[in-house]
């Protein structure tokens, strides 16, 4: 009897975590699928961890680490190996309208379309080539080697939606606009940008525009386009 007892309750506490609502975990660990993939910075490998505040209220720090790079261009001379990391937090309002006007949220907590305010940094190191052609000089191409060292500050404002995909799996589509101010610093460079000229492609190309990125006269504070796809599991 006492066996058929404890048999009985171990099925019954069985059966009760398996119908646990999903809302009922309030930790969701995430990975940024687009962010392994990113080139025009650096792809990372990138994690988050949202946690449920109240109905309408997450928070999520995230990190990311440069365990690899894409290599689209090959300067002759590498002077670093690339690396580098992005850490940020994120504060996230589920159904924001919804508690404008004062309404209870009726969905699942951590679920359906948020508001969210992201602030990041970013660091990494990179080899680049410059061409150019000297002052007073227009029949010579020069090619500088150099390597380089970036970091960035920034702010979005971040609209997007989260689903389950069944008991425990999540999707987290979303796409922002925000601030970034970028300090980058050169080393080893020969290419004067005041004295010389930068020579670029006729039409715009990725090369063209990740060595002109990396180049520290354009350090400064410029718009921020985000978009993500994240896909998560409820711990």
């Amino acid at each position: 009897m006492r066996h058929l007892l404890l048999a009985a309750c171990f099925l019954i506490c069985n059966v009760a975590a398996a119908q646990r609502l999903p809302e009922e975990r309030t930790w969701i660990l995430k990975s940024d699928q687009l962010a392994l993939l990113n080139g025009f910075t650096f792809p990372t490998v990138q994690f988050s961890l949202e946690k449920k505040i109240s109905d309408h209220f997450s928070i999520a720090p995230e990190l990311g680490v440069q365990l690899y790079s894409f290599n689209t261009y090959r300067p002759d001379t590498v002077f670093v190996k690339p690396g580098g990391y992005r850490a940020g937090i994120e504060l996230r309002c589920y159904d924001p309208f919804g508690l404008l006007l004062g309404k209870k949220k009726k969905s699942e907590s951590q679920n359906g379309y948020y508001l969210s305010l992201n602030l990041f940094y970013r660091q990494n190191r990179y080899n680049s080539s410059v061409a150019y052609m000297k002052s007073g000089v227009t029949d010579t191409i020069y090619s500088d080697c150099f390597w380089g060292r970036k970091k960035a500050m920034g702010i979005n404002l971040l609209f997007g939606v989260q689903k389950n995909m069944g008991r425990r799996l999540v999707i987290d589509l979303y796409g922002g606009l925000g601030l970034l101010s970028r300090k980058i610093k050169n080393f080893s460079r020969e290419y004067d940008a005041v004295n010389d000229e930068q020579d670029l492609p006729l039409d715009l190309t990725i090369d063209g525009v990740l060595t002109s990125a990396g180049l520290e006269e354009n350090s400064g504070v410029i718009p921020n386009l985000t978009l993500g796809i994240r896909l998560g599991l409820r711990l």
